[in-house]
């Protein structure tokens, strides 16, 4: 399988008060924790956002704070599979990457669910899905689980992380500044 990553960093991050990709986690910004995970890997990675990181390919946001959906909207995959992540992923371990891999077969998405929830940016997708996020953006709809809806997805549980030896938390990410210090304190 031929993976690329993703990492979006455009968001608002209103709720946290402060660009959640600059975060600082043992003196290290979420971003750049994310992509020296990934690069320790060998996975090419692309910021979608609106700040880059040095060394790292970059695609600027067409508006501001658009969402996860415009940005998706704009990248053309080089590769079958592509991880998309989001920055704010204290607890990003890679093994999450290897358990989606294994479960995705010919499904367009393999998705982490937490909580009864899917974790959209924290999953796998074929190259193919990605181009219908562009499609589900040009009718106007923005919403990230609109385009979820049109793909072939399997879930991948807590209990199959958990039985694969992962934390469900690695794909949990932080919205406001008591979720951050909680999960600063877990880490």
């Amino acid at each position: 399988m031929i993976l690329e990553a993703v990492v979006l960093t455009g968001g608002a991050s209103q709720r946290m008060g402060q660009d959640k990709s600059q975060i600082l986690i043992d003196g290290q910004s979420l971003v750049s924790r994310l992509i020296h995970t990934l690069q320790s890997k060998s996975i090419k990675a692309t910021i979608l956002g609106r700040n880059p990181v040095e060394g790292v390919s970059f695609i600027q946001d067409k508006e501001e704070f658009g969402g996860p959906l415009s940005a998706l909207s704009l990248y053309k995959p080089s590769s079958s599979h592509i991880l998309v992540l989001s920055c704010d992923l204290p607890h990003f371990d890679y093994t999450i990457v290897e358990l989606l891999t294994k479960r995705i077969g010919d499904h367009g998405a393999a998705i982490p669910e937490l909580g009864g929830r899917m974790q959209p940016l924290c999953a796998l997708y074929t190259a193919e899905s990605i181009s219908k996020a562009k499609l589900v953006f040009e009718t106007g709809d923005r919403r990230i689980m609109s385009w979820i809806s049109t793909l072939d997805v399997i879930t991948v549980s807590e209990e199959d992380m958990l039985l694969f030896g992962i934390k469900p938390s690695v794909v949990k990410g932080v919205n406001t500044p008591q979720e951050l210090r909680s999960a600063i304190k877990d880490t």
